[in-house]
């Protein structure tokens, strides 16, 4: 969790930085320094919503691209062959377009062009669940 306010600290060229210091989920002590107090505070208030909201990553892991984590998941799922055929299809053909060659750490929920619910979420046709209607098509007289 983060720390509650950002500590002062004076450096040695005699410049006072503000040193906002937490600790992340699984327990290691990160600190980041600025030069404003408010910047600091700013930051500690935004890891804090992060962490809450399980949205907060890694800044290493930030820097990695989705790609990489994308290829790294397929790859350690137990799947049957045709859903693992289906996952990398998808992948390729709709995810990794869009946010492939992105770092993970740039990739922002508000941030997803397309990406409605004919990509992301909802089961294809032939694919379990509700069939979708699709930009384009008509639903079957009784369906709509």
């Amino acid at each position: 969790m983060a720390t509650r306010n950002p500590r002062r600290k004076l450096r040695q060229d005699g410049t006072v930085a503000w040193q906002a210091r937490y600790r992340d989920p699984d327990g290691r002590q990160r600190a980041k320094e600025f030069t404003k107090k408010v910047d600091a505070e700013r930051f500690l208030a935004t890891t804090r919503a992060d962490m809450a909201r399980g949205d907060w990553i890694n800044p290493a892991d930030a820097k990695r691209l989705f790609a990489d984590v994308a290829e790294h998941w397929r790859t350690t799922q137990v799947h049957a062959d045709t859903t693992a055929a289906a996952v990398a299809g998808d992948l390729r053909n709709h995810i990794l377009p869009t946010f492939g060659d992105r770092e993970i750490g740039r990739i922002r929920h508000s941030r997803r062009p397309g990406m409605g619910a004919s990509t992301l979420g909802a089961p294809r046709p032939g694919h379990g669940g509700p069939k979708l209607p699709v930009a384009g098509r008509h639903l079957p007289p009784g369906r709509q």
